[in-house]
């Protein structure tokens, strides 16, 4: 069986802080899918919680025999 979720961690992905008016806490998106977003009070939860729906995604798209991005071995961080 194939671990999505840990294919999906082989992606370079990129937070943002929220603004504490909104609650505060982290955004964590991948720049090669776009309009996907994980959020968590941490780095690590919104990190998790992204590669929890990629996982989903790259699952869907597995089954319907979608190309994937080819990952790159980059962590950016900004903010």
């Amino acid at each position: 069986m194939t671990n999505y979720r840990q294919m999906a961690a082989r992606y370079p992905i990129t937070f943002e802080k929220c603004v504490e008016a909104e609650g505060g806490g982290y955004f964590a998106y991948s720049m090669l899918f776009p309009g996907i977003l994980g959020d968590g009070a941490s780095y690590e939860e919104a990190a998790d919680d992204l590669f929890d729906v990629l996982g989903d995604v790259i699952a869907q798209r597995a089954l319907r025999g979608e190309p994937l991005p080819e990952p790159e071995y980059l962590l950016q961080s900004h903010g």
